[in-house]
């Protein structure tokens, strides 16, 4: 809209008038709406859909408007339609529907050999963990086979394998404000390293091994809601099978139910089904056939007798176990197939 002013004298005074006209869509579209209601959230949305009509990008829809979404292979923009509401003649509104320039969100940079990817996060708020995590799969694009991601706050990892080693590289995140609710989210990228982190012997991925606490010098025993280190004896809730895990990490299969162990508030049982970041545990050596476990948050694990706990910051005699080898895994036994005795297939004759 246009804004115009002027100036007129009046004895010893002036007089300023500016005035304005009404609002003129250059990039949009305008509706009337006569019905007697005021409009609503849902039939903004639906002049929206109206005055974008069939378009070649992905839209989706915001408080307040929509947005279209253009991507190509590092890079992304995206363009706003917003809605605005003026009084008309009566009961009458004006509905104008605004369309933006394209702005660049997502793009690339190169120095020597560092890369950078840069997001423009344009919500009201800080983007959260959440949001961050989102934007790094983003970066990292679709999983390919044989690759596995770790994701921790504002950081990643990213392992595959290739001619019999396993190779890694680490993903780190920046947070820039750049303005009332602008941030740009920078993600640097290393290049691939080899990653030569051992196991144990006693510890190897295929086997099964028993862990006896530091606490009362007891075997361990899986128990389903906990894990207590309380038994003289060495039986099938005693053995926990070893799995490579990826990066030096491993995971333990429990005996009962042959779940994995995970770390929940703090507490040490085995009741997981899938394998995720708390089911995998660091193994440290402490010479003399010690070792000691830590879990995802860098905590080790300590024998209470009734329980195993993992809080602790530094390693004493309760957060030392003793391993025992008690073979490789198992193989799978194969369910037999059942034959019925009473059906005979029936046996037919020649065509007449």
């Amino acid at each position: 809209r246009i804004w115009k002013w002027s100036l007129r004298q009046r004895k010893s005074s002036w007089i300023i008038r500016i005035s304005h006209r009404k609002w003129k869509v250059i990039n949009g579209c305008v509706y009337k709406w006569t019905k007697g209601r005021s409009p609503r959230n849902r039939d903004f949305n639906r002049y929206v859909k109206k005055c974008i009509g069939k378009s070649k990008w992905t839209v989706k829809m915001i408080k307040g408007g929509a947005v279209e979404i253009k991507t190509e292979k590092d890079f992304e923009w995206h363009r706003y339609w917003r809605w605005r509401v003026e009084k008309g003649k009566g009961r009458s509104r004006i509905i104008y529907i605004i369309r933006g320039e394209w702005i660049k969100v997502m793009w690339k940079t190169q120095k020597s050999n560092v890369v950078t990817y840069h997001y423009l996060w344009m919500n009201s708020g800080k983007p959260n963990n959440r949001n961050l995590r989102w934007i790094l799969y983003k970066h990292m694009g679709k999983k390919k086979k044989g690759r596995k991601v770790d994701i921790n706050t504002k950081s990643g990892e990213e392992f595959k394998e290739e001619d019999g080693h396993e190779w890694g590289r680490n993903w780190t995140m920046v947070v820039i404000t750049r303005g009332k609710g602008t941030y740009e989210v920078q993600t640097t990228v290393s290049e691939w390293y080899k990653v030569s982190k051992p196991f144990l012997k006693a510890l190897v991925p295929g086997t099964v091994v028993a862990l006896k606490g530091g606490n009362k010098k007891k075997w361990c025993s899986d128990l389903g809601r906990k894990v207590s280190c309380n038994r003289p004896w060495i039986k099938a809730w005693e053995k926990f099978v070893v799995e490579d895990a990826g990066n030096g990490k491993i995971a333990l299969r429990g005996g009962r139910r042959k779940k994995y162990c995970t770390v929940s508030r703090k507490k040490f049982k085995c009741s997981s089904k899938r394998l995720g970041k708390s089911e995998k545990f660091i193994v440290e050596e402490l010479g003399n056939g010690q070792i000691a476990l830590k879990d995802s948050k860098g905590k080790y694990c300590t024998d209470e007798g009734r329980r195993i706990k993992c809080n602790a910051k530094k390693v004493g005699a309760w957060e030392t176990f003793f391993p025992k080898l008690q073979g490789p895994t198992p193989a799978k036994k194969k369910k037999p197939q059942m034959i019925c005795p009473f059906f005979r297939p029936h046996k037919r004759g020649p065509k007449e």
